[in-house]
């Protein structure tokens, strides 16, 4: 007994020094090179992880190739059985005591996702097991379940009852290693998780982020102790620090630890281009002398030629040069979370079957899928009108943001997993608006929308419409399935208040408004307009974002543009007026 309290105070110190850790690298990005794991880790990140290693692998080869690394590590031990777990835990423990912040555990082939009650209950007796016996800590990844937030608070406790003391929270499906799909949407789920769980466990958040000035925020938001990253460090070793050395430093560094760690030549040249690719591209020959290079002199050489070749540039052009490559790596993280988007792996309520199938289709299957969908939704869907008899109220160069805000809409209505059934309203085949659709959109005339001249009142009955406008006095509280919601077909860049509220009320049709003030409020002081006006296709993602969730905390959160200076209330601010539907 004394020597279980012994351990759990020596883990306890541990993992105090832990908590004083807040930039992590994700292991779920593996980094084979040893070299590059110590660049990222000069370069501002506090922990690296080490790759998953078998637990009968732990030998004397691994250790002579890991324990050069130094600094604060994570080793990630896959369970082969609890003899061989036990006997790697008290190597790493002898051979690593002053560099491993944690062992972390993991069942084979399942990673800890999606597990089984008898699979969940093999990973918490194998932790206890090792808390009991060793003083090294012991983490553990944690799949966020969107669905079910209290399972996932009910699993950190376990976890933490069972010994654990460091818990990875991240948002990968089945633990694929795909970019992480916690975005900014979900801080307020992760927030509750941190804030239920015991502050004796370490909790690590794996978010895709752009800047170390996000992570920043996400820390102070969501009050957990440490984030992890994982593409963005491949592309830049110095993510986490506010000034990125030069690329001829970052260079010198690395080739400086290759050598030290007899890092094969080929993994080196490949890694230079992950990091420098962008700046060596820009000066003819010398991406291919890097390729062509046989021996680390020919390396120096190159990291000697950039950095003259960046010297005879101005101070001014260095920095554009900078500013462009990272510009390049944010479009890239774009590029991810668009991708995820697409597969519907952001959604906080839930994923939707439908949506994650589409990842195992081809591209004609998702389109034949998708037009399926929305054919169906003709027949029996939830009807939204865009009233396009405003026409006289707008200028040519308004009439052309119209139809660019109707593609829009019609693409969000092909990819959402219920798709409304759309009425272009009072569009005149010889007005401006319908030509000009026709002239930017091609195919328009086969987009699986009804167009009809006729206007709203001559087609639905008065008491089945509600006419949204942001001057409306009514609040929109439900979609109610026997009603159309009908949107404003108005650019309208001089905001003449009252235009579809009065187009309204002289037919004596409902009208309703976003409920905007009863869930956001505004944020920071800033250059932002505080405009509840919000344009076509913004109007109709909100209510197909609600139609999907049957939440307005995720649609008004996804849909209202940051620009409006606009932020989400906390849910005990959150008022619940008389709602209309």
């Amino acid at each position: 007994m004394a020597d279980e309290d012994e351990n759990m105070i020596k883990c306890g110190k541990v993992g105090r020094s832990l908590k004083e850790c807040r930039f992590f690298q994700s292991p779920f990005v593996e980094i084979s090179d040893n070299a590059y794991s110590m660049l990222v880790a000069k370069y501002g990140t506090h922990v690296v992880c080490l790759p998953a290693v078998n637990s009968s692998g732990i030998d004397e080869i691994w250790l002579r190739r890991w324990q050069v690394v130094g600094g604060n590590c994570i080793v990630q031990v896959v369970i082969d059985d609890e003899e061989s777990v036990l006997k790697a835990a008290g190597v790493i423990q002898e051979h690593f005591s002053s560099t491993v912040s944690a062992i972390d555990i993991i069942l084979p082939q399942a990673d800890n996702s999606n597990l089984d009650d008898q699979m969940y209950q093999r990973l918490l007796k194998s932790i206890k097991t090792l808390h009991t016996k060793f003083s090294c800590p012991i983490a553990c990844k944690l799949m966020i379940s969107h669905n079910d937030i209290d399972k996932t608070i009910r699993m950190a406790e376990q976890l933490h009852h069972a010994g654990c003391k460091v818990i990875l929270l991240h948002g990968r499906i089945h633990g694929d290693h795909k970019p992480s799909v916690l975005k900014k949407i979900h801080w307020g789920l992760i927030k509750e998780i941190r804030d239920s769980v015991s502050k004796e466990t370490v909790v690590v958040l794996e978010i895709g982020c752009q800047s170390v000035h996000e992570v920043e925020r996400c820390l102070a938001f969501t009050g957990v102790d440490g984030l992890a990253v994982a593409e963005p460090l491949l592309w830049n070793p110095s993510f986490f620090l506010e000034k990125r050395p030069s690329a001829v430093q970052m260079m010198k560094d690395y080739t400086d630890l290759c050598m030290k760690c007899a890092t094969q030549l080929d993994i080196a040249k490949e890694t230079i281009l992950k990091f420098s690719g962008y700046i060596l591209n820009r000066f003819s020959g010398m991406k291919d002398r890097l390729v062509s290079a046989t021996t680390y002199e020919e390396l120096d050489e190159i990291v000697v030629s950039l950095d003259e070749e960046l010297g005879k540039l101005s101070k001014k052009q260095v920095k554009s040069l900078e500013k462009l490559q990272q510009r390049k790596e944010r479009y890239r993280m774009k590029k991810i979370r668009r991708r995820e988007e697409t597969m519907g792996l952001t959604s906080n309520s839930g994923e939707s079957d439908d949506i994650l199938s589409e990842d195992r289709l081809t591209k004609k299957e998702t389109k034949q899928a998708r037009k399926e969908k929305v054919t169906t939704a003709l027949l029996s869907g939830q009807r939204v009108a865009i009233d396009l008899s405003l026409e006289e109220h707008m200028t040519d160069k308004e009439i052309t943001k119209v139809a660019g805000q109707i593609r829009r809409l019609y693409g969000s209505n092909l990819k959402s997993p219920q798709p409304f059934h759309v009425y272009l309203t009072g569009m005149d085949r010889n007005g401006r608006i319908y030509k000009e659709c026709t002239r930017q959109n091609e195919g328009f005339e086969k987009y699986l929308i009804d167009i009809t001249e006729r206007k709203v009142p001559d087609i639905f009955e008065s008491e089945s419409i509600v006419y949204l406008s942001p001057d409306s006095p009514n609040i929109l509280g439900e979609l109610d399935e026997h009603k159309v919601y009908v949107i404003g077909g108005l650019v309208d860049h001089q905001v003449i208040k009252g235009v579809s509220l009065g187009k309204a009320d002289s037919s004596k049709i409902n009208t309703a408004r976003l409920p905007i003030d009863e869930y956001m409020q505004k944020g920071e002081p800033g250059n932002h307009s505080y405009s509840r006006v919000l344009t076509i296709n913004q109007v109709f993602d909100i209510l197909l974002k609600f139609h999907e969730t049957k939440d307005w905390v995720q649609a008004l959160g996804s849909g209202v543009p940051k620009r409006k200076g606009f932020i989400l209330k906390q849910s005990r601010e959150i008022s619940k007026p008389n709602l209309v539907s």
